[in-house]
């Protein structure tokens, strides 16, 4: 191996004289002694840059099997490339390393270098005892200066800590013990000393503030329990004074509620007096009108009913006579040809019904006339004993053009009478009328507000125990909502719309009944029809005066 470098002068002018050349023959010889100062096991071997062996440290030049397979494809472009090639082989425990050696930046031959691995083991195994044995020897250094520097520093602390103890229990006169110590125990030792001096300099003062609070305390308290007292008696006083004015305020609060229930009770009663005053005007108005109505219709009505049976009895002697001639005088042209024109044969049968269906008319007009008069009873102011299920055959009759509205096309109403014997009852007959038609209108009305196809009526009447007589009226409607219910006999409250009720029909009928000394009751809910059930006495005892 030769290194060449110019020769300068030694100021580095001028040219250069000459060239050194330097060299060193790389032989087996120079590769043992390069290897005296490493591994005894370690082998070096050096390649050209072509592969092949140039010298080695042992005998061998040949390459080994896995050179001569890898070594061209594997080593070299790596070396070429300035870099080192590593191999490590469990089987034979050698470490290899191909490392390039380089002149002007640049490989100009192979270095291969081998070391058994079981030496880094040896020296790992060697290096690890060397550290174990300097750990145990420093510990047990350590350990005997620390016992060394704790029995050179535990005693002037032991001694600082039971004066600590001395001094939490009160003993600040005591000196302090190590302040001649010298070091941080020393400065810890004064710092004691002068932390003593200061607590009972503190605690001195403390107590002489303690004395001169004590006394303030003491006036305080004497000063304070005057004031409380005076305080009390004041208190007690408003307390007095408080108490008479909330007894007062209760009388004014209990006369005041007093009041208010008086008025309310007067307004009730106004309120039902209006209602009821409203509701006699307008029934004895409707009741003159009708039986004004009902005399005009019945004087004409009875000179047709009495002319009636003369009429059928003419129209039968001219039938029979008109009958006799035809037989005598029938076979005439003339005339057969007027009987043909006139219907002569549909005359003679049609006449009797046409007098049977006026007839029928006339007598149904005079019951009208009858249920009207029955009906307003102007001529019954006193009571009476009086048939109820007349009164409530007057009212349906009067009621019938509601109920039969199939011209209107509306579902007619079925009434079911399911009357029980009753005896004659002591009431006022019209006043009866008038609940028994706010209680049937009442009915119609919800009826008409529903769709249901089989609308009904029921009227039930039975006698009941103690000589009550009981009237109980069932619809199949839409029911009442509960709500609604607890407010059916305030005056004036309705559902139905403006200008079809007054909301006085069930407060006017809830004053006659209890007039009569009965009871109405109305049982209803949400789609399952409405039922209202009165109770009267029999017979009533110290009735009021009828209005």
């Amino acid at each position: 191996m030769l290194s060449v470098a110019p020769i300068y002068q030694s100021d580095g002018k001028g040219a250069s004289p000459g060239t050194l050349i330097v060299g060193q023959v790389l032989d087996a010889a120079w590769l043992q002694k390069f290897l005296t100062y490493s591994q005894p096991t370690t082998k070096l071997k050096i390649f050209s840059l072509q592969g092949q062996p140039v010298v080695a440290s042992h005998s061998d030049l040949k390459l080994d099997v896995w050179e001569a397979n890898h070594f061209s494809t594997e080593v070299l472009p790596k070396i070429r490339q300035g870099q080192s090639v590593y191999r490590i082989e469990p089987q034979s425990g050698l470490n290899t390393v191909y490392a390039p050696l380089m002149s002007s930046n640049r490989p100009v031959a192979i270095a291969k270098i081998q070391i058994v691995s079981g030496y880094f083991s040896q020296a790992l195994t060697a290096l690890s005892q060397l550290l174990w044995g300097g750990l145990g020897l420093a510990t047990l250094l350590s350990i005997a200066i620390a016992h060394f520097l704790a029995k050179q520093i535990s005693q002037p602390i032991k001694q600082l800590a039971e004066r600590s103890q001395t001094l939490a229990a009160g003993d600040l006169s005591s000196p302090i013990p190590g302040m001649t110590a010298g070091g941080e125990i020393g400065q810890l030792a004064c710092s004691y000393q002068e932390m003593a001096g200061s607590l009972k300099t503190l605690i001195n003062d403390l107590e002489h503030r303690v004395t001169e609070r004590t006394e303030e305390l003491e006036l305080a308290r004497q000063t304070l329990e005057e004031r409380v007292q005076e305080r009390t008696e004041e208190v007690r006083q408003q307390h007095q004074q408080l108490q008479q004015a909330h007894d007062e305020l209760q009388r004014l609060n209990t006369e005041v509620t007093a009041k208010a229930e008086q008025l309310s009770i007067a307004l009730r009663n106004l309120q039902k007096a209006q209602a009821q005053l409203i509701q006699t005007e307008k029934m004895s108005s409707l009741g003159q009108l009708v039986a004004g109505v009902a005399h005009e219709i019945n004087n004409p009505i009875n000179f047709i009913y009495g002319n009636l049976p003369y009429i059928s009895r003419y129209s039968r002697d001219l039938l029979d006579l008109v009958q006799q001639y035809t037989q005598r005088y029938g076979h005439d042209p003339e005339i057969q040809q007027r009987k043909d024109a006139i219907e002569f044969n549909f005359i003679t049968t049609d006449l009797p019904k046409i007098l049977t269906s006026m007839e029928t008319g006339a007598d149904r007009i005079r019951q009208i006339i009858l249920s009207l008069r029955n009906f307003s009873r102007l001529d019954e102011a006193e009571m009476k004993p009086a048939n109820l299920h007349e009164g409530i055959d007057s009212t349906l009759l009067i009621l019938q053009h509601r109920l039969n509205e199939e011209a209107h096309n509306l579902d007619s109403i079925q009434v079911i009478k399911q009357y029980g014997p009753l005896p004659p009852v002591e009431c006022y007959p019209r006043q009866l009328n008038q609940v028994f038609m706010n209680l049937l209108s009442n009915a119609i009305d919800a009826l008409e507000s529903c769709s249901r196809a089989d609308k009904q009526i029921v009227i039930q009447t039975q006698m009941c125990p103690d000589n009550q007589v009981q009237v109980s009226i069932r619809d199949n409607g839409p029911g009442i909502p509960s709500e609604i219910q607890e407010k059916l006999f305030d005056p004036f409250f309705t559902t139905k719309p403006v200008g079809k009720g007054t909301g006085l029909g069930l407060t006017v009928a809830y004053q006659i009944l209890e007039r009569h000394q009965g009871e109405i009751h109305i049982i209803s809910a949400p789609g399952a029809g409405t039922e209202v059930t009165i109770d009267l006495p029999q017979a009533a005892t110290s009735l009021p005066i009828a209005v």
